[in-house]
């Protein structure tokens, strides 16, 4: 399975399945970086342009991500991600239990990847349904929650990886990940520290492990990669001292 190209700009049959009418987006130019690393001309949230989508630039490893700059980063997400269950509602599921972890305020930034089970054909797992609008509305409203808990995070909101799973199917997925920007630009035209991160169009197939969903080690290691290069993307200025006292971690 290939990913296909991500299309910013959802065909007609996409947004009929919508409940209801989205603007017309147009596809925004690929963000330009200054010899520091940071995106040019938007180091304030820019109302009047479309939230940028951020590509893989392989920053060399072993740099600083924000030199002089104290970092708290919060992962947001599926068992891909950090071991929740990937259903962004249901039981215990990212939205019913990411509360008391924004409540202790410990992050400036956040990094999200969820939707993948969403898209499952299983309905056992996609339990409120696997239509890719929906899902991707359902993500826009954990995005509110992050940003009602943490006004002055910044997250970074990830077109999510392929699958090669069966129950999974890539047409759908890749609605999915044209309905993201479109809950992403609506925060970031509301003035949000909100970004767009592409793994989708990134991610190698050969990269995915058994079970057709789960990267491998290399795979993890890969993520790890893309993380580190998004983030160091982020607008410098938007990066605000972290709240709170750092977390206590057991030996």
């Amino acid at each position: 399975m290939s990913p296909q190209q991500h299309r910013f700009t959802p065909n007609n049959s996409i947004m009929s399945r919508r409940t209801s009418p989205e603007p017309s987006i147009i596809p925004p130019p690929p963000p330009v970086l200054d010899s520091n690393g940071l995106l040019t001309g938007q180091h304030d949230v820019d109302n009047n342009s479309q939230v940028p989508i951020l590509s893989y630039r392989s920053r060399p490893p072993g740099e600083p991500v924000k030199p002089g700059i104290e970092l708290r980063i919060l992962p947001v997400g599926d068992s891909i991600t950090v071991g929740f269950s990937g259903r962004l509602t249901f039981e215990y599921s990212i939205t019913e239990n990411i509360g008391p972890t924004l409540a202790q305020r410990p992050n400036i930034i956040i990094l999200l990847h969820a939707g993948t089970n969403d898209m499952n054909s299983n309905s056992s797992i996609s339990t409120e349904g696997n239509d890719p609008a929906d899902a991707a509305a359902r993500l826009g409203s954990l995005i509110d929650k992050m940003v009602a808990a943490c006004p002055d995070a910044v997250i970074l909101v990830a077109l999510i990886i392929g699958t090669c799973d069966v129950n999974h199917d890539p047409n759908l997925l890749s609605e999915l990940n044209d309905f993201i920007p479109y809950e992403a630009n609506s925060r970031w035209q509301a003035g949000r520290k909100v970004l767009v991160a592409d793994f989708y169009n990134m991610f190698p197939d050969d990269k995915l492990g058994a079970d057709c969903v789960h990267p491998t080690d290399e795979g993890y290691a890969l993520m790890g990669d893309y993380w580190y290069d998004f983030v160091s993307q982020i607008p410098t200025p938007w990066i605000e001292s972290p709240v709170g006292d750092d977390p206590v971690r057991s030996v």
